[in-house]
């Protein structure tokens, strides 16, 4: 599993979204270029700092996101689940 932070910007606004994928940052990235959505699973969030669960923010939503690839700022990629990684 590969783990990503993706920037979009929707009007004048930008926002993160962070989760896992199946696919390669090359997959991902060639995938926006087709004008495909990118699906990310198992979404976080920062909170003060710290990595949570998306499900202690919103309980209602599954922890998934399909991203129009024509709002994409960025895509990085973490080394390993962020909940994990130390700061």
């Amino acid at each position: 599993m590969n783990w990503f932070k993706i920037k979009v910007q929707e009007g004048k606004d930008d926002y993160t979204y962070a989760g896992s994928s199946t696919h390669s940052l090359e997959e991902l990235v060639e995938q926006a270029i087709q004008g495909r959505f990118i699906r990310l699973d198992d979404l976080v969030y920062m909170d003060r700092g710290e990595v949570k669960d998306w499900a202690t923010w919103d309980k209602r939503e599954l922890p998934s996101v399909r991203i129009n690839p024509k709002v994409i700022i960025a895509i990085q990629q973490y080394k390993a689940d962020p909940r994990t990684i130390a700061k």
